[in-house]
């Protein structure tokens, strides 16, 4: 489950605009699913999300790869991932903030 007050405390600084906006949609819309034991999922179509944020496909996809490197997603299908809390990976260190 995304903790969103402590993502934007630090560890986050410097990801940019695409990331925040996924995980605070990520943070809103996540669920837990008895398909995978009751653990926090989310679905994520890049083609939605971007007419939502106003964006270009490729910013919301390169932020949901982005997410799934730093360890706050990791990808279960096409469109399903499973949720971690951002702090759960060292994320200062993949994004270059405080």
């Amino acid at each position: 489950m995304i903790n969103l007050k402590r993502s934007f405390s630090g560890s986050l600084v410097g990801a940019g605009f695409g990331v925040f906006a996924v995980l605070a949609y990520v943070a809103e819309h996540e669920d837990k699913d008895p398909r995978y034991s009751g653990a926090w999922t989310v679905d994520l179509h890049p083609k939605v999300l971007a007419i939502l944020f106003g964006e270009d496909e490729a910013l919301i996809i390169d932020a949901i790869d982005a997410l799934v490197r730093a360890g706050c997603l990791e990808r279960l299908g096409p469109y399903m991932y499973l949720t971690h809390d951002v702090d759960s990976r060292p994320l200062a260190k993949k994004f270059g903030g405080s």
